[in-house]
């Protein structure tokens, strides 16, 4: 039950993000940590949102702007492993 909570709420995450402008996105570059209560538990969610690069079939961490974006939501809980998801984002989504 706390796995498929966590991945309800990183695949929610994903879903809100993917909703967002490529500007908006790029504008959120970085780490938030919140706590989400769900069915009485908490849970920590920490999302990093940051520009990538695509090379060699890898995606490679990116100082600069680029036209991809990485954003990867990790949940964890007591008594679960964490749970990490990740999706790209072209700025012509």
């Amino acid at each position: 039950e706390k796995y498929n909570t966590a991945a309800y709420i990183a695949v929610g995450e994903l879903e809100k993000k993917k909703s967002d402008t490529f500007a908006d996105l790029s504008s959120s570059v970085g780490t938030t940590n919140t706590t989400v209560t769900k069915e009485g538990r908490d849970y920590t969610k920490v999302v990093v949102t940051g520009f990538v690069t695509h090379s060699a079939g890898s995606f490679n961490n990116s100082a600069t702007p680029t036209e991809l974006i990485r954003i990867t939501v990790t949940i964890s809980t007591p008594g679960i492993a964490n749970l990490t998801m990740s999706e790209i984002l072209t700025d012509d989504f």
